[in-house]
């Protein structure tokens, strides 16, 4: 399945790129906003169309297909798939170093001194 949606995108982006511009497609199309057109499309055109009506593509000679590719790849704006470039990341700075002498933030839990004693008398015994 994966396969067949990378050649379907392949040939997708190739049209586009032969339309448009190949510097247009490569850079600044967005395969997710393409993508989710694309799912949304579908599932309107199933809706729209019965399938007995897309039978008439698999008549078309090879040249004919493509001419018909380029047409609907021309009618497509590229603006609304652009993908944005992210901003660098903001260095975050470091934290303040402390004194030795300042009292420490994190400690381990202490035992009381009765404790400390009920233990070591039994040591002795």
């Amino acid at each position: 399945m994966a396969l067949v949606a990378y050649n379907l995108f392949s040939c997708l982006k190739a049209v586009l790129g032969s339309v448009h511009g190949t510097d247009k497609v490569e850079g600044k199309l967005s395969y997710y906003y393409l993508a989710d057109e694309l799912e949304g499309t579908y599932r309107g055109m199933m809706i729209a169309l019965p399938p007995e009506q897309w039978q008439d593509l698999r008549s078309l000679s090879l040249t004919q297909f493509s001419a018909l590719l380029q047409d609907w790849a021309g009618r497509v704006n590229l603006e609304a798939f652009t993908s944005s470039k992210r901003k660098p990341k903001k260095k975050q700075p470091f934290p303040a170093l402390r004194p030795s002498s300042s009292p420490r933030l994190h400690r381990a839990t202490p035992r009381p001194e009765k404790e400390v004693s009920r233990f070591s008398r039994l040591t002795h015994i």
